[in-house]
């Protein structure tokens, strides 16, 4: 599963997550700010993006932003989206399983 689909997993569970726009060639900043205000930060959809997240991928206006979705593109031809940024900490934890043992996602916050 990736941070996108995550995302709507969450919503779909009235899991309080921050506004975030998926980010494509096809879509303007025009149409991203109409969405989202910022401060904003950028990620990649993958999992591992994490290691990707910087300083940089807090953004605070249209040029900043721009700069990260070049940077985000370079790294992965993978999904990536900016997202309303929330201060304090964000926890995903993963528990894993095989047929005898369920498999369940929990999101601590």
């Amino acid at each position: 599963m990736d941070r996108y689909q995550n995302l709507f997993l969450k919503e779909f569970y009235n899991v309080p997550i921050s506004d975030f726009v998926e980010i494509d060639s096809n879509k303007s900043m025009n149409e991203v700010e109409k969405l989202l205000s910022y401060p904003m930060i950028g990620k990649l959809s993958i999992y591992y993006a994490n290691l990707h997240v910087s300083n940089k991928s807090f953004v605070n206006n249209r040029p900043e932003a721009l700069i990260q979705i070049e940077t985000m593109f370079k790294i992965t031809n993978e999904d990536i989206f900016l997202e309303k940024y929330l201060s304090g900490y964000e926890y995903t934890v993963f528990i894993s399983g095989n047929e005898k043992i369920w498999n369940r996602t929990y999101f601590l916050f």
